[in-house]
């Protein structure tokens, strides 16, 4: 069980002083309790809480915490003097405080970085975690000179008793001279899916881009190469320097007018009329 105190800032810490849940409760504060046997996030509001913020950022925190660790718990909100009965039977049990994890072996760095080199990922997950015999690692990003890598970290909290896994998590075992050297666990993302497919999409369509290119060019090199002689005994025969392309003609469209007939254009008529009176006009 994990005890968290809510600060004024709205900010939170894991409470280390005290033994019992019950040795740890004040009446002024508001804590958040992850009780694991349970599988339940309480949110304790003490009797003396005037503070509006503290509530809020309970019920903000305990959701970002849970998902965080991917943890399916139900949230359920207390005040102190009202607590249900499965409440009171955790008063007495004890809370979980910060240790230091031990340093990994030189055995689990070399199965980590033979796990970081396996980058044949599927292409809608993402890597998530190992376990290398009893010791749990979390994948971690870092960011070293503009580039950004992963790297595995020890997990400091661990639920007590059986966890199950979430629906979106695919494991792969690493597997040496019949023995298993770790337990890779994978989520699946669908955004990931998505994107993914798009970019194999584009690839697809450049690589067929590039192919007609070359073709071109290929077909371009072998007409140069025949017609070159053919160009150079014209030349000779008629003592020509350079050839000039001739432009092609291109026949004018008839504009379709919005009625649907063709507009033309009218030509100006050269011919004379004669007027009533017998004189021409031009």
């Amino acid at each position: 069980m994990e005890v968290f105190d809510i600060q004024d800032t709205g900010e939170y810490e894991l409470v280390t002083k005290g033994n019992t849940l019950k040795d740890v409760l004040k009446e002024e504060n508001v804590y958040i309790i992850l009780s694991h046997d349970w599988k339940i996030c309480w949110i304790w509001i003490g009797k003396t809480c005037s503070n509006v913020r503290k509530k809020f950022a309970g019920a903000r925190i305990s959701r970002s915490i849970l998902s965080d660790r991917q943890l399916a718990y139900s949230v359920k909100t207390v005040d102190s003097g009202d607590e249900p009965r499965n409440f009171k039977e955790i008063l007495s049990d004890p809370i979980r405080k910060t240790y230091r994890p031990d340093a990994p072996t030189l055995e689990h760095i070399k199965i980590q970085q033979k796990v970081l080199k396996n980058q044949d990922i599927p292409a809608d997950c993402k890597r998530e975690a190992v376990l290398i015999n009893d010791r749990f690692y979390v994948s971690v990003e870092v960011k070293v000179m503009d580039t950004k890598t992963h790297k595995f970290e020890p997990s400091e909290f661990l639920p007590e008793g059986v966890t199950f896994l979430p629906e979106n998590y695919v494991s792969r075992l690493f597997v040496k001279h019949g023995k298993v050297e770790a337990v890779e666990f994978l989520t699946k993302d669908q955004h990931l899916k998505t994107v993914e497919k798009k970019t194999v999409k584009e690839k697809v369509v450049e690589d067929r881009r590039e192919e007609k290119l070359e073709k071109v060019e290929e077909t371009t090199k072998v007409i140069e190469k025949k017609a070159k002689p053919l160009i150079e005994d014209y030349k000779k025969k008629y003592n020509v320097t350079k050839i000039i392309p001739k432009k092609s003609k291109i026949k004018k469209r008839r504009v379709k007018s919005k009625k649907g007939d063709y507009k033309r254009k009218k030509k100006k008529s050269k011919r004379k009329r004669k007027s009533i009176s017998g004189k021409t006009k031009k």
